[in-house]
């Protein structure tokens, strides 16, 4: 948990720290190849710390904080797509809501659901990206189909990409 992400920050903040020393202090130093590792550096070690933030957030998530509630998936997709408008826009992005349903569940993972479906779409996208959100009802369930026009995952990653959630 917490000890987890706290042992892990402390060598992503110095990596970070040294990453951004160089580049203020030392950058024209450098030549051209030394210079193209350090700015990589500095990306890496933020994708990384964003990645811990994404499964400290995952490790969080217990059942018995879950508060069920009914909810229009509609007015969530209407906030995320209001939290992502300028990337949205900037890569000519469109996220069309199919059929919409009420649906019993907690808001907030619920949004963050989409958001990183949606996070993930524009950060993979190709060209002006086209996702949908649908809601197929059956008898017992509501089942989210999100789709989008990304590369998808590749055919050797398909068994182990979903473990974490399992």
């Amino acid at each position: 948990g917490a000890w987890l992400r706290g042992d892990v920050q402390s060598p992503l903040r110095q990596v970070g720290f040294f990453a951004q020393f160089l580049i203020a202090d030392h950058l024209e130093e450098l030549d051209a190849v030394g210079r193209e590792h350090v700015l990589q550096i500095a990306s890496a070690n933020e994708r990384a710390k964003a990645m811990l933030d994404a499964v400290a957030r995952y490790a969080q998530v217990t059942i018995a904080n879950f508060i069920m509630t009914p909810l229009d998936v509609s007015d969530i997709v209407e906030n995320v797509i209001a939290k992502y408008d300028a990337e949205i826009k900037a890569k000519g992005a469109r996220l069309k809501m199919g059929r919409s349903a009420i649906v019993r569940g907690e808001p907030q993972l619920l949004a963050q659901l989409l958001e990183e479906l949606v996070a993930n779409t524009l950060k993979y996208a190709v060209p002006s990206p086209r996702m949908t959100l649908d809601c197929i009802e059956d008898e017992d369930s509501i089942t989210l189909a999100f789709t989008d026009d990304g590369p998808g995952i590749a055919a050797h990653e398909s068994e182990t990409a979903f473990t974490m959630f399992q």
